[in-house]
């Protein structure tokens, strides 16, 4: 029997203005579509987890529209900043009824670990020594325990030039500790706009699909995939550390 069912989704690239298309896709239209899917086929969750980008224009209104957006879901539901976002309208968000941007939670035999890659005025990510340190602290505390963990920006490359150069810049300590330490089952990232699998040590390590427009797979420069429709990742946590995850992908046409 699964013990938890955490979903991701990530990249939803929300603006003020609801009508916005980027790449040709209206990016609220599309979230909406996924956040429906969520709600109407996964009403065991426990917790939805919201990797970065969440806006990208920081405007108010886009995070107003966020909320609006995720009133139909009743778990807990957690914010991870991405380069595009506001850490002040995260905070704002944060304060309203089932939203939270704590830095981890424990879920029983399980710690969900969420790091700020944030670094103010750049497209690569960059990780923070004190939440380094916790991180190094829990596993300490709580060698018991398995842990997931969520990050906006990619701890390794992911095969493709023009990503690979926005990816964390330096991820050697963290990338140390979960080899280091087994219980470490996944990371999982958004920035990239489309699904990647690789393992480090017996550590598994995702990207999950953007809720809107998707990056080519490989790409050398930047390049749109239009075979592949907008996703998010679920992850069913059992309580002996097994881990199973998929990418569920939603049709993006009204």
């Amino acid at each position: 029997m699964n013990a938890l069912k955490i979903i991701q989704i990530t990249d939803l690239h929300l603006s003020a203005n609801k009508s916005t298309l980027i790449h040709d896709i209206n990016t609220y239209e599309s979230a909406q579509r996924i956040i429906n899917t969520i709600k109407d086929k996964h009403n065991d969750l426990n917790a939805l987890v919201l990797t970065g980008d969440l806006v990208m224009d920081e405007s108010h209104e886009g995070y107003e529209h966020l909320s609006a957006l995720l009133k139909p879901i009743g778990c807990p539901i957690f914010l991870v900043p991405g380069n595009h976002d506001s850490l002040t309208e995260i905070q704002w968000l944060s304060e309203k009824p089932n939203f939270y941007n704590d830095n981890f939670m424990v879920y029983n035999h399980w710690i969900i670990f969420m790091f700020n890659s944030k670094k103010n005025g750049a497209l690569e990510g960059a990780l923070d020594e004190q939440e380094i340190f916790n991180f190094e602290q829990l596993l300490g505390i709580y060698p018991e325990k398995n842990f997931l963990i969520f990050v906006h920006h990619p701890l390794v490359k992911i095969d493709s030039d023009w990503m690979d150069g926005m990816r964390i810049e330096n991820p050697e300590k963290v990338k140390n500790l979960i080899e280091n330490n087994s219980n470490v089952k996944a990371v999982s990232s958004g920035h990239v706009h489309q699904e990647h699998v690789v393992q480090l040590g017996n550590t598994q390590i995702f990207t999950t699909p953007s809720t809107c427009y998707q990056f080519k797979p490989h790409a050398k420069k930047f390049a749109l995939d239009h075979s592949t429709n907008p996703g998010y990742r679920v992850f069913d946590l059992e309580d002996d550390g097994i881990l199973k995850s998929e990418v569920i992908r939603v049709n993006n046409k009204p």
